[in-house]
């Protein structure tokens, strides 16, 4: 997989891409290279992403932009070059919540704007209120955990409590 490391799969950047491509509503390109990315830990150019990947500069170009609004990469400047490299963010799902949580005060907003158009008939305000009301509540929540979620994360480098999630069971010998 070009520069990055080589316990990285092919097999594993695929799978994974294509999950985290259908869950978070993203295509396939930036999925894959989100996965590669976070798998390898390591900093890539557009030449050693495009190698790894296969695809077009276009594409990782369209990819990488999507990835750091999304907040889960990072852009990089080599100090005395005019080279950059992206990297996994370190607090990408913070990024990712984020990230969330400002799209949901967006389309809030639209409910705002939309009620206060008094061109709007009874039936079109009684619409816009009802989803005025629901993406209140939805916004409140996430900027609840949103901001837990960062809280923590920035005290203790973690985002969940200490003991692990998931126990993976020993390897036989």
């Amino acid at each position: 997989m070009g520069n990055a490391d080589q316990s990285v799969s092919q097999e594993a950047v695929d799978t994974y891409g294509r999950s985290i491509s259908l869950v978070m509503d993203w295509p396939p390109i930036p999925g894959r290279l989100a996965m590669l990315l976070m798998m390898s830990g390591e900093e890539m150019d557009i030449p050693s992403m495009r190698e790894a990947l296969g695809v077009s500069t276009g594409s990782l170009s369209e990819s990488t932009r999507l990835l750091i609004n999304a907040g889960v990469i990072e852009r990089v400047k080599i100090p005395g070059q005019r080279k950059q490299v992206f990297r996994w963010r370190e607090d990408a799902w913070v990024g990712c919540v984020m990230h969330q949580a400002q799209q949901i005060s967006t389309i809030k907003q639209v409910a705002v704007d939309a009620v206060a158009n008094p061109d709007l008939t009874p039936a079109q305000l009684a619409s816009f209120t009802q989803m005025l009301a629901f993406y209140t509540v939805l916004s409140d929540a996430m900027d609840t955990i949103a901001g837990l979620i960062a809280e923590r994360y920035a005290a203790t480098g973690q985002y969940a409590r200490d003991e692990p999630l998931v126990t993976r069971p020993e390897s036989p010998a």
